[in-house]
């Protein structure tokens, strides 16, 4: 083997190391996207995960800044292809880099540092369009590497908004709880790792979560007929039920949960693939 060769296979085991400890879901609906795309979208989710890590990793807030900007000045600056960052390189290699808009991964960084020092949402209306904010630029960045029609409508904006939740849940922060939840439950930020809390705590998750269910509606359908956005469509589906699951759990379970793949998963997956190709 090349040391090339060598070079884009330790970048590709990078890629999936890092997407598999943030998203499992990915490697079920990664299946069902059109060959050609496949292999684009997993360095561009080892991007997504990379800036979730900053946001998850580091509390002190200046130093998250600072490896959020030196992520914006290699895509935006100095640009992915001199990067020398193994999930650009992959990037890059597989032609997904060559698909994507500078404004939409902008949108994606703009996104990650306003969580960071953003004002906590006043009631789930309020988290339901940050939910929005989080997952939209990564919406058009995954149509571009498909190829798809910048145009197409991949989902509901409710299936839009969970997926945004659903990041916020694996961050690991409790900023983003509405003000109006912790108040009706007696509760504040500093009292959620209370054990004598527990209850009150499982109360206030059970109720976000089922009136982030109800987001948007529930669309029976896919609401794009594009085949380029399958990948997709699964993807977000699966988001909606794993946030489903989790109001059958206490929210101390919730990190071993949102890290489980489950074999109704890739059966969920194959019926919803199924259902897309029939609105084809």
């Amino acid at each position: 083997m090349s040391s090339a060769q060598q070079s884009e296979t330790l970048d590709r085991q990078f890629c999936w190391q890092r997407v598999s400890a943030s998203n499992r879901l990915f490697r079920v609906s990664r299946i069902f996207a059109a060959p050609a795309t496949a292999d684009r979208l997993l360095p561009l989710f080892a991007l997504f995960a990379s800036v979730e890590q900053v946001c998850t990793e580091y509390t002190d807030e200046d130093v998250a800044r600072r490896k959020l900007n030196w992520w914006r000045e290699e895509c935006l600056v100095r640009g992915i292809a001199s990067s020398e960052h193994p999930a650009l390189r992959e990037l890059q290699s597989t032609g997904g880099a060559d698909q994507l808009e500078l404004s939409d991964l902008g949108h994606l960084f703009a996104g990650a540092a306003y969580r960071l020092d953003a004002p906590a949402p006043v009631d789930c209306s309020e988290l339901e369009s940050l939910c929005l904010r989080i997952s939209q630029p990564q919406i058009e960045l995954e149509k571009r590497v498909c190829g798809a029609d910048g145009d197409s409508q991949l989902l509901a904006a409710g299936d839009a908004a969970r997926n945004g939740l659903l990041q916020l849940l694996r961050e690991h922060r409790s900023w983003w709880l509405p003000l109006n939840l912790l108040a009706r439950h007696g509760l504040s930020r500093a009292s959620l790792s209370d054990p004598s809390q527990a209850e009150s705590v499982s109360k206030l998750f059970r109720e976000l979560l089922a009136a982030a269910d109800e987001w948007g509606g529930k669309p029976a359908a896919p609401s794009t007929t594009d085949p380029q956005l399958r990948h997709l469509f699964v993807l977000s589906s699966l988001n909606s039920r794993k946030l489903r699951a989790l109001q059958k759990r206490q929210p101390p379970a919730y990190d071993a949960e949102l890290g489980r793949l489950r074999p109704s998963d890739v059966f969920a997956a194959w019926k919803l693939a199924r259902n897309f190709n029939r609105q084809i």
